[in-house]
């Protein structure tokens, strides 16, 4: 099971490994890039309908995530 905790390291590891920009992953996941930036460096935590464009992204289990919250 994913962590929240695991969540920032998560986001930049499935994003080099698409080899995209943080730009181009925000975009895709329709945030602006700061807000993403910000998930990455775990300052803040995804919420709501972000949380599950990017569990759907990642192929994570959002229920799993979400009980970690």
């Amino acid at each position: 099971m994913t962590k929240l905790a695991d969540l920032p390291d998560l986001l930049y590891e499935e994003r080099i490994k698409r080899r995209m920009t943080l730009h181009v992953f925000a975009d895709h996941l329709n945030v602006p890039a700061s807000t993403y930036h910000s998930w990455e460096l775990g300052r803040h935590t995804p919420r709501g309908e972000s949380l599950v464009k990017i569990c759907n992204e990642l192929s994570i289990n959002a229920n799993e995530l979400k009980a970690a919250l």
